[in-house]
């Protein structure tokens, strides 16, 4: 489930921050994407190299497989019905898969470089992609008719998520974020992009109540924006193995976070980090208020659609679920 070493991805994004570390990491770069849960939380589509595996997330019974890329894919979205379910490549497809059979769909092309991101528009009548290129980088495909019909220049997008109202979307690269308008992509307030950040960001959560976005890191840090004017208001550092300097931390794996998210009332954060533990911090205070680790390294995590569960898998290749140790995360 690692990255290919060729993959124009990880050259454009990863390369740089990797190049001083050991050859160990380099041959094993720690990023893998997360497990994808059907909206109704009954399925769980997990990335194997190429190919995606679709398991009832109740008894973990392998339903199917898909299999029709020749790249890895570096996520993988349900549809808002969960009818379908579309998987982003570095083969520089789209494709578009039935959720009940397992059946190809649609193949998407258009895209000049690898895949980084896709997103289902909240009413499910636009697939909005991201990929490496330059300019542009951003496509809206209507749902109706699999045509491209928008296009905006975003970067290489790595993260993205609509903001409670669904009016506004926030793209987010590894060193940069931006809030767009939903309707037009426009950008209407946006980051300083810093091509040298330490900081890379991979992780990405608007709060209930719409007022702070949370961006977990591959150094250990968890930010807390103000989702108005993109301005830090809180900077937590959720695992022992945090640094400023990324280029300083033996094993990335185990800094890295792999998840955040927001309780329901909008009061506190959690972060899951390689190393397996999972932190609940107070936003207001910066407070640590509980901490549990899984005693094992954790390469990939989600949490479900109503939050009482968590997917995750181990750098073992196992997958598990557990219940959401939290209680006051229904």
């Amino acid at each position: 489930m690692s990255f290919p070493k060729q993959s124009n991805f990880l050259l454009a994004i990863l390369l740089t921050l990797f190049m001083s570390f050991s050859i160990q990491a380099q041959d094993t770069l720690p990023y893998y994407p997360s497990p994808s849960w059907s909206p109704d939380g009954n399925k769980l589509a997990v990335v194997v190299d190429t190919t995606v595996e679709i398991y009832d997330a109740t008894t973990m019974d392998l339903l199917f497989i898909l299999a029709d890329h020749t790249a890895s894919l570096p996520s993988i979205v349900w549809s808002p019905d969960g009818s379908m379910l579309a998987t982003p490549s570095y083969d520089q497809t789209i494709k578009i898969w039935d959720t009940q059979n397992g059946i190809l769909l649609h193949t998407l092309i258009g895209h000049d470089d690898a895949l980084t991101m896709a997103i289902w528009m909240p009413d499910g009548e636009a697939l909005i992609t991201s990929a490496v290129e330059s300019n542009p980088s951003l496509f809206r495909w209507d749902t109706q008719d699999w045509r491209l019909s928008l296009v905006s220049e975003a970067g290489s997008v790595t993260g993205a998520i609509f903001n409670p109202e669904n009016t506004q979307l926030a793209l987010m690269t590894p060193c940069s974020l931006s809030i767009r308008d939903v309707n037009t992509l426009d950008n209407a307030l946006s980051t300083p992009h810093d091509s040298w950040c330490t900081s890379e960001k991979y992780e990405l959560d608007w709060s209930p109540d719409g007022i702070y976005l949370a961006t977990g890191s591959v150094n250990g840090l968890v930010e807390i924006w103000d989702a108005t004017t993109l301005q830090v208001v809180r900077e937590l550092h959720v695992n022992p193995y945090f640094a400023e300097d990324p280029f300083t931390i033996t094993d990335l794996a185990l800094s890295w976070v792999r998840d955040v998210r927001f309780s329901t009332d909008s009061q506190t954060v959690l972060a899951i980090s390689g190393d397996g533990t999972i932190n609940e911090w107070d936003i207001a205070t910066g407070e640590l208020l509980s901490e549990i680790n899984l005693e094992e390294t954790i390469t990939s995590v989600a949490f479900s659609p109503s939050n009482d569960r968590i997917a995750y898998t181990t750098s073992q290749g196992a997958i598990e679920v557990i219940p959401n140790p939290f209680i006051n995360h229904p």
